[in-house]
């Protein structure tokens, strides 16, 4: 149960998530509709330099957790990274933690709700939805999930997360073995490595890289 309370007057809901509500939880923040562009990212970067990547980057990720985990044991009171930041650092570092963390769910909101209001103009292209109603669509539907207030109640919205991101990756792999045979026909190409010098060659190279670093961007 929650015997401390933070430098707000919060208390924290009692501890009541089970360990496959934490997978849920980290399933759904980690894979997303991005994991569809790891095969192309692999085929431009090739499987060693690819697997060595994700590879670092997810025992990065890991140790990050690891850290993350004994600061909140070591300062209880740390609701959020800016009550942490304030316990190791003070006040200063409180505010660049605070600035930065809601900064950045600031725009990677913003950049979701963009793309889920494109993926309905997509999903309802014979009825030519302008962005501003895709927009409202998409607000209805997210608004109604903001009221989760507990990471047990995001829980099971994770795992509906999963299960939808699981079908997708289902339906394109029999799509894929299905039309395997038309592959030439459609003049598909294998390993176009960035074979450009200089900037051009640096940023085909570098975007692939990204990718895959980002993979983890929810760590």
């Amino acid at each position: 149960s929650a015997s401390y309370v933070s430098w707000r007057g919060y208390a924290p809901p009692n501890r009541v998530t089970g360990w496959v509500n934490v997978v849920f939880i980290i399933m759904a923040d980690l894979i997303g509709t991005g994991i569809v562009n790891l095969p192309e990212t692999f085929n431009r970067m090739g499987w060693a330099v690819g697997v060595v990547i994700l590879t670092a980057f997810g025992l990065l990720t890991a140790y990050a957790g690891l850290l993350l985990w004994r600061l909140h044991m070591t300062y209880h009171d740390g609701v959020t990274y800016g009550n942490i930041a304030k316990s190791v650092s003070g006040k200063a570092l409180m505010w660049l933690a605070f600035v930065i963390v809601y900064t950045h769910f600031f725009m990677k909101m913003a950049n979701y709700l963009l793309a889920a209001a494109k993926a309905i103009q997509v999903a309802f292209w014979m009825k030519d939805v302008c962005l501003y109603y895709a927009t409202l669509a998409t607000l209805a539907f997210v608004v109604p999930l903001c009221q989760l207030r507990t990471l047990h109640q995001i829980s099971y919205a994770g795992a509906f997360s999963v299960l939808m991101i699981s079908i997708t990756i289902l339906l394109l792999l029999i799509q894929a073995y299905t039309t395997w045979d038309q592959i030439g026909a459609e003049g598909v190409e294998y390993n176009p490595l960035p074979m450009e010098k200089g900037t051009k060659g640096f940023l085909s190279a570098f975007s692939a890289m990204t990718s895959l670093v980002f993979a983890y961007g929810g760590q």
